[in-house]
């Protein structure tokens, strides 16, 4: 029965959604309708506060932006990467892989959505290299289910911007005055409680979602191999421009003065 509506949900995945971009886009078009015939703006108004308000969340971009950027950087780390294939090398059936797939990407979500990201395309394509029985598609859309806890987690744009003051997207200090803290949203059991039902609850529904062995979609490892190879080839001249770009001085020294400012600023003034 869940195989079937899974079959169904696919096919009409397949055919129906657009691009996430487009979402965005479309979105935009509906919010300017509902703003030109239940409110008095004109055309010329929604447009400029639309443009405006683009402007007004530069430091929220900011910050996605950088979760992002960090969360790739310690997921491509060669210490992150070895973790991740031995993880990959645990599982020996399709089911046991895509939980272990669905568990590692949620790990990461809820520590870093840019890191979860990359974390469970990683596994899912290191376990399809060392699996051939296994529909590479299940894999990757039990990476994305992983993804359903990065909003409850510490790089959730909602909590950051409630914990941001000034923030344009801080609706609760614009009401109230005062920032909420994790302490006050990512750490409180309304938060953390389904977190956990979902890491529990989820891999048993992975269980019994799976393709059979006549619908699955399988991929050919040494398809998989040889893109990592390429990726890999090309090494480059050793200059002393080349030689400070992979210093990791530079970076260490980086990281040291944001943790001491973080340090400085939780001794200060705690986690609020």
């Amino acid at each position: 029965m869940l195989r079937q509506l899974t079959r169904l949900c696919v096919r009409y995945a397949e055919r129906y959604i657009p691009n996430p971009y487009l979402y965005a886009v479309v979105l935009t078009f509906i919010t300017v309708a509902a703003a030109l015939i239940w409110t008095p703006s004109g055309l010329l108004k929604v447009v400029a506060s639309w443009y405006d308000g683009i402007w007004n969340i530069l430091a929220f971009a900011m910050q996605m932006a950088l979760i992002l950027v960090t969360g790739v950087t310690l997921a491509d780390a060669p210490l992150v990467r070895g973790l991740l294939r031995r993880l990959a090398s645990l599982p020996s059936r399709q089911a046991g892989a895509a939980i272990t797939v669905f568990l590692a990407a949620a790990v990461g979500s809820w520590l870093n959505w840019g890191f979860g990201l990359v974390v469970g395309a990683l596994v899912a394509r290191e376990i399809a290299k060392r699996l051939r029985d296994v529909d590479f598609g299940f894999l990757v859309a039990a990476a994305y289910m992983g993804f359903m806890v990065w909003a409850s987690g510490l790089s959730s744009s909602i909590a950051l911007a409630t914990a941001t003051h000034g923030s344009a997207l801080n609706i609760v200090e614009k009401v109230t005055g005062k920032t909420a803290g994790f302490g006050e949203t990512i750490f409180t059991a309304y938060n953390l409680v389904p977190v956990v039902l979902l890491v529990i609850l989820m891999p048993v529904a992975l269980y019994f979602m799976g393709p059979e062995e006549t619908d699955m979609k399988k991929v050919d490892p040494q398809v998989l191999m040889r893109q990592d190879e390429v990726a890999q080839e090309g090494t480059r001249a050793r200059t002393f421009a080349t030689v400070l770009e992979d210093s990791w001085l530079l970076t260490v020294l980086l990281v040291l003065m944001g943790v001491v400012y973080e340090w400085h600023t939780i001794a200060a003034k705690g986690f609020h």
